[in-house]
C-alpha cells in the first residue's frame, strides 16, 4: 500500500541513519553552533520547519479539490436515464406499431435526449481526469521535496546532538569544576547560565525531532493521495474511452436494428407488389391468348364460307 512506509520502495531514503557525506556536513555544522546565542538557538532549524509545515495543508487541498462526488452523481443519474430509456423504448416501440409514431422516431427522440447528458458527463470527466493527473504530478514533487527537507532536518538534528553532547559532556563539567575550585560567584553563574542554554537547546532539538517525525508520516500520506488520484484518473479514462462509447454504440445499434427492420418491411412490400404484378401479367397473357384464339376461329369460319 502507498500509505505504508514499510512497503514504500523509497523507505530506505527515510532512514534516520545518515550517509557518510551527510555525517561530514553534520560535523562541520556542529562546530558552528553557538549554544549561548539565544537568537541562533531560537532560529535553529526553523526555516526547515516552516517549509515542512506547509505539506499537510497542500496535501489536504489536493484531497478536497479531488472530490469526485459531483461526477459520481452525474454518472449515477446517467446510468438511471439509460435504463429508463431502454425500458421506455421497448414499451413505446410496441405502442408505436399500433399508433401514429414510428419506432425509429421514438428511438431517435430518446437518443437525442440521452446524447446531451452523455456529452455533458464526458466533458466533466475529461476535466476531472486532467485535474487529477495534474494533482498527482504536484504530489509527486511534494513527496520529493518533503524527502529532501527530511534529510536536511536529519543532518541539522545530528549536528545539534553532536554539539549538545560536547557541551554537556565536556564544556559544562569544566565550567562547574572551575566554579567549585574558584568559589567565585561569577563562575557559578556562568556554569548555571550555560546549563540553561544546554537545556534550552535540548528542548529545541526535541521540537525538531517532532517535526522530523511528522515529515516521516507525511511522506507516505502524500504517496497515498497521489496513488488514489492516479488510479481514479485511470478509471475516468476507462469510462471515457470504453464505457461512454459503449453506451453510444448501444443506442446506435438500436437505431440500426430498427432501420433494418424497416428495410425488411419495405422489401416484403416490394416482393408482394412484384408478385401481384407477375400474377396480373399472367392473367393478362391468358386473356390475350383467348382473344387470339377467338380471332383465329372467326377467321377460319369466314374463309370456309
Amino acid at each position: 500500500m502507498a500509505g505504508s512506509l514499510k512497503d514504500d520502495p523509497f523507505a530506505t531514503s527515510w532512514d534516520t541513519g545518515l550517509t557518510a557525506e551527510e555525517m561530514e556536513k553534520a560535523d562541520a555544522f556542529a562546530d558552528s553552533i553557538d549554544i549561548r546565542d539565544s537568537n541562533a538557538v531560537m532560529n535553529f532549524g526553523t526555516g526547515l520547519q516552516k517549509k515542512m509545515s506547509a505539506f499537510p495543508d497542500k496535501a489536504m487541498s489536493s484531497v478536497l479539490e479531488g472530490d469526485l462526488g459531483e461526477i459520481d452523481k452525474m454518472l449515477t443519474g446517467l446510468a438511471e436515464d439509460l435504463r429508463t430509456f431502454a425500458e421506455s423504448g421497448r414499451k413505446k416501440g410496441l405502442k408505436a406499431l399500433f399508433g401514429r409514431k414510428k419506432v425509429s422516431d421514438v428511438l431517435k427522440s430518446g437518443y437525442a435526449k440521452i446524447e446531451k447528458k452523455v456529452n455533458a458527463v464526458l466533458k466533466e470527466l475529461e476535466q476531472h481526469e486532467v485535474r487529477l493527473l495534474k494533482d498527482a504530478e504536484i504530489l509527486n514533487r511534494m513527496y520529493a521535496m518533503n524527502l529532501e527537507h527530511f534529510r536536511e532536518l536529519s543532518v541539522c538534528i545530528a549536528a545539534g546532538r553532536k554539539r549538545l553532547e560536547k557541551a554537556v559532556g565536556a564544556e559544562l563539567p569544566a565550567l562547574r569544576k572551575k566554579a567549585r575550585e574558584s568559589g567565585l560567584r561569577e563562575d557559578s553563574e556562568a556554569a548555571k547560565d550555560f546549563a540553561f542554554h544546554c537545556d534550552r537547546f535540548e528542548k529545541k532539538l526535541q521540537d525538531l525531532e517532532l517535526t522530523r517525525m511528522i515529515a516521516l508520516q507525511t511522506g507516505p500520506q502524500i504517496k497515498m493521495v497521489q496513488t488514489s488520484d492516479t488510479l481514479m484518473a485511470d478509471k475516468l479514462q476507462s469510462i471515457i474511452v470504453n464505457t461512454i462509447p459503449m453506451w453510444k454504440n448501444r443506442m446506435i445499434l438500436a437505431l440500426g436494428l430498427e432501420h433494418a427492420s424497416q428495410a425488411a418491411k419495405i422489401s416484403k412490400k416490394s416482393d408482394d407488389i412484384t408478385d401481384e404484378v407477375v400474377k396480373g401479367n399472367e392473367q393478362l397473357i391468358l386473356v390475350i391468348n383467348e382473344m387470339v384464339d377467338e380471332i383465329r376461329v372467326r377467321n377460319t369460319k369466314t374463309a370456309s364460307m
